[in-house]
């Protein structure tokens, strides 16, 4: 056989074999999202539960004009311990806040770092909530008396949403909606084929006592947001993006999502969402005229759900409330 002819037939074998391996992945995908909703589902009947939740979001925004350099960081580490049974919950969370800044007039010398930057505490909350029947309560005695300006004290219940607090950002809603973190029901929505781009089995797992079928998901970031109601323009808090901004910080986003499913009983008891995402962006991309200004921006966020305590007796009882807030 020719070299040539050698070469054609290579050709003809990978035009055959290609696209019976991409049906294969197509079809190891599926199989493995079936697995997964149905393990969803079988945690949604799971009448009660423990959970441990945790959170950390890390953003930083340098903007460079000229020789002056001005980068803000801001951390925000929240985690949240929950009994769940049936429509009730009662639940303990911590939120803190931190930020740093740094401001450079002078340009750096060829490859000099940038100075560390530390971050100061900004806002620590602890609070205790109890929901029942969709009524919902809380409690802020434990948070610090620096950060409690304004804060009611003792059992309240949450009538609508409020500002509260000196600096006006501790909004009652936002904390007591929070207690949705601890429940599995939005995640459902991302295991089809638009929004998970490629789904791994990893080697099998160990979690409370039981052998775990361990799931990693590779998200198209943009139809993942919108699957989970998230706006994407949210993330970055205040900072007001155009489109084309918003577009451009999604395009190169990494956003998976881990799970830990009972190799015995098929529920989940874990899971991780991580997004990461790093754009450098310019006037345009932000609507507005940053006068030659050039701005980079990072932002990372983990979030870990675990259940314990599948189906045990919880008592949770409404809190004697001293009065509404709203």
């Amino acid at each position: 056989m020719g070299k040539k002819q050698f070469i054609w037939v290579i050709i003809a074998l990978l035009a055959i074999v290609i696209p019976k391996f991409q049906v294969q992945a197509q079809d190891d995908t599926q199989v493995r999202l079936d697995a997964l909703t149905t393990a969803y589902q079988n945690t949604a009947a799971v009448s009660s539960y423990m959970a441990q939740w945790d959170s950390l979001t890390s953003q930083s925004t340098q903007l460079v004009q000229g020789d002056t350099v001005y980068i803000i960081s801001t951390e925000i580490v929240e985690s949240q311990t929950a009994q769940i049974d049936g429509a009730s919950t009662s639940s303990s969370l911590t939120q803190v806040i931190t930020q740093g800044q740094i401001v450079l007039t002078e340009p750096l010398g060829s490859g000099a770092p940038l100075p560390d930057m530390e971050l100061t505490p900004q806002l620590e909350l602890a609070a205790s909530v109890v929901s029942i029947d969709g009524d919902v309560f809380i409690n802020l005695d434990k948070t610090a008396p620096e950060y409690r300006a304004g804060l009611p004290e003792g059992w309240q219940e949450v009538l609508d949403g409020m500002a509260l607090g000196g600096n006006g950002t501790v909004s009652l809603t936002d904390v007591a909606t929070s207690i949705s973190h601890v429940r599995l029901n939005s995640i459902s929505a991302l295991l089809n084929s638009t929004v998970v781009k490629s789904a791994e089995l990893l080697p099998d797992d160990e979690l409370e006592g039981q052998t775990m079928n361990h799931y990693l998901l590779t998200l198209n970031a943009a139809e993942a947001m919108a699957a989970l109601g998230q706006d994407a323009s949210a993330l970055l808090g205040d900072l007001e993006l155009s489109e084309e901004a918003v577009s451009a910080l999604l395009e190169g986003a990494v956003y998976k999502l881990e799970v830990w499913v009972g190799a015995d009983d098929q529920t989940v008891y874990r899971q991780t969402m991580t997004l990461s995402l790093e754009s450098a962006l310019d006037s345009k991309t932000f609507g507005s005229d940053l006068g030659g200004a050039a701005v980079t921006i990072t932002h990372y966020q983990s979030e870990t759900l675990t259940l314990s305590d599948l189906n045990a007796e919880f008592d949770i009882e409404m809190p004697l409330v001293e009065e509404g807030v709203g």
